[in-house]
């Protein structure tokens, strides 16, 4: 057990704080470790910066070394007598700051591919099946996906001898590990390329351009996307495709807005049709015919009606929204002398009955603001 300060072998501070000590260990560890450092006491010196870095990183420790000194933590002492299977430096600060971990995985799987699809409203109204063309990676057929020239076998991988795996036993300050990590350079295979497809430079994918046919359903909505399996980017070497991802986009409508399922139509009134009442065609989406509407007389501004089940289909539903029409009640903003006299004439006799709004025709009310 070293006798020296663990401040001091450390190079911190007494009061330094805990990520300092981690920054400070970094450093060291890096400069003395016995895979790059050849000098006769590296090896010395990197156990005297672990066991320092062990103890004063634990809060408890570190209050116990502070206390009593060396004798407090006199039980804490690893053993690094062999470093014959320690690992590299990456491996030494995963343990330490991560704890070594089972890190084998697969690499092979292919990408997802995301793409914008615009559509119109009507589409939506009635769905639509569309063809979309975009690149992806595709699987050589020349060499079915091995990247491998054809008639020729892969080749066993040095850096693992064939298993996909590397292995490493190492010693740690908090006992010994075994992390497996999958093989950088076959990828997990246990194989590797050694004579390269001509088609695909050994690879086994390559670009190309791919047309696939989209149904897309009725009442679907802008920003809401539908996955197509195994149309991304295909694996390296039979690993699975990702998938495709149709965003669609549906441009804003000349004649309708779409609140959720419903269809919002605004209707321009003239004053003497609101006075009079009046009947209008009313259009309606997808349909040549339109919808004969009769308005009584009396129509107000914003005024609001209702046509059931002519809106926009639910999604993966039988049931519709509704078409709402909402009068707008057109003043213009110049008339004629003639016009002028007219208004004036009906101004005499035309009066407002009562002085207070009707509750139901109160833009307060329509906002649902209270003052009670």
């Amino acid at each position: 057990m070293t006798q020296k300060d663990l401040y001091a072998v450390l190079e911190i501070e007494k009061n330094s704080s805990a990520e300092d000590v981690k920054k400070s260990f970094r450093r060291l560890a890096m400069q003395y470790h016995p895979d790059k450092n050849k000098e006769d006491n590296a090896e010395e010196k990197f156990k005297e910066i672990s066991f320092a870095y062990n103890i004063l990183s634990d809060p408890e420790k570190r209050n116990r070394y502070d206390s009593f000194g060396i004798d407090g933590v006199s039980g804490d002492q690893a053993n690094y007598s062999d470093f014959s299977n320690f690992g590299g430096l990456g491996d030494i600060f995963d343990a330490f700051f991560q704890g070594a971990t089972n890190q084998k995985q697969s690499n092979l799987q292919g990408t997802d591919i995301s793409i914008e699809l615009k559509i119109s409203l009507e589409e939506s109204h009635n769905g639509v099946k569309k063809q979309v063309l975009y690149e992806r990676n595709t699987s050589c057929k020349t060499c079915k996906n091995s990247g491998q020239k054809e008639g020729t076998d892969l080749g066993k991988c040095n850096e693992c001898g064939g298993s996909g795996e590397i292995r490493r036993v190492e010693r740690q300050l908090f006992g010994q590990f075994v992390n497996v990590m999958s093989c950088n350079m076959c990828t997990g295979q246990g194989k590797v390329v050694t004579d390269p497809c001509d088609e695909c430079s050994g690879f086994g994918i390559k670009l190309d351009q791919t047309e696939k046919s989209i149904d897309i359903p009725k009442g679907i909505r802008t920003g809401q996307k539908i996955r197509v399996n195994s149309f991304g980017n295909s694996g390296i070497r039979g690993g699975t495709a990702g998938d495709l991802y149709i965003h669609l986009n549906i441009p804003e409508h000349e004649t309708f807005k779409r609140v959720e399922d419903n269809l919002i139509y605004e209707l321009p009134v003239s004053i003497p049709n609101a006075l009079l009442g009046f009947e209008e065609d009313i259009p309606l989406i997808n349909q040549e015919k339109n919808h004969m509407m009769k308005f009584k007389p009396g129509v107000q501004h914003t005024e609001v009606f209702r046509i059931k089940n002519k809106g926009m289909p639910k999604l993966n539903s039988s049931s519709y929204g509704d078409l709402i029409v909402i009068a707008n009640i057109i003043i213009p903003k110049k008339i004629s002398k003639e016009e002028k006299k007219l208004i004036d004439t009906l101004r005499q006799t035309l009066k407002v009955e009562s002085k207070k709004i009707p509750e139901e025709l109160s833009v307060l009310h329509k906002l649902g603001i209270n003052f009670d």
